[in-house]
């Protein structure tokens, strides 16, 4: 029965993985490889299930356990908005650009952008993203055309696109307040719900007092983000914003 359970859910696993290739155009991130390799380690336990002791079983079980529950506590965190549709700015953090177009994941961080904008049209969009490996314009450039698109007037845009990391997001964003704006300056972010938690402690890093505002993850490339992001929050946590 088990054995049954697993080949089922390798299966969906892999038709998972083969619609994110596709909708990302063959550009597969860590995340992607992250959950290749989930899948195959999930194939081989299910071939084998029946020659480990009950003790691997048990092993296995409680490794698989810890993801799940990290992915649990970043999802619980994401979908917890503080705004208050009254900020002065809003941060719109990058998510990648494929040739000129956005990625799903990015489009619902414009999209939330867009009807919070539509909520509170005093804001100004402080869209943060330099050049990414597979495209043909910033990020930057790229979230302020698609929103001008949503009827976002290109006036209240500007454009952070030096960055790389959700690390230098805040880095280089913080620059352009402190330039730019009075320090009363309330301000608030968006970003999908796998990445609110570590977008939140980075901007405390920076001491940045700034609310958050969750915008869906995508289902079908929700599995990936969150392994990446699970390492991505332990490398920010040893290495960056600490």
């Amino acid at each position: 029965m088990i054995k049954k359970l697993l080949f089922g859910i390798s299966a969906l696993m892999f038709i998972n993985i083969i619609t994110i290739i596709i909708t990302s155009k063959f550009n597969i991130g860590i995340g992607t490889w992250l959950y290749i390799l989930v899948l195959i380690a999930t194939i081989l336990y299910a071939i084998f299930f029946d020659k480990f002791p009950r003790k691997y079983h048990i092993l296995i079980g409680a490794t698989v356990s810890i993801p799940l529950i990290f992915s649990t506590f970043l999802a619980i965190y994401g979908n917890r908005s503080t705004v208050n549709f009254n900020e002065d700015v809003l941060i719109v953090l990058g998510a990648g650009v494929i040739g000129e177009e956005v990625t799903p994941s990015l489009a619902s961080r414009l999209d939330t952008a867009a009807d919070y904008f539509n909520q509170n049209p005093n804001t100004m969009i402080i869209v943060s993203g330099g050049m990414g490996d597979n495209a043909d314009i910033t990020e930057a450039e790229a979230m302020k055309r698609y929103l001008i698109e949503k009827g976002i007037p290109p006036e209240r845009i500007i454009k952070e696109d030096e960055s790389t990391s959700t690390y230098e997001n805040f880095a280089f964003t913080r620059q352009i307040l402190e330039t730019e704006f009075p320090a009363d300056t309330t301000i608030a972010f968006t970003t999908n719900t796998f990445h609110i938690y570590r977008a939140a402690y980075i901007a405390r890093h920076f001491e940045l007092n700034v609310n958050q505002l969750d915008a869906p993850t995508p289902l079908t490339a929700a599995t990936p983000n969150y392994l990446r992001e699970m390492l991505a929050v332990i490398n920010t946590k040893l290495f960056q914003a600490n």
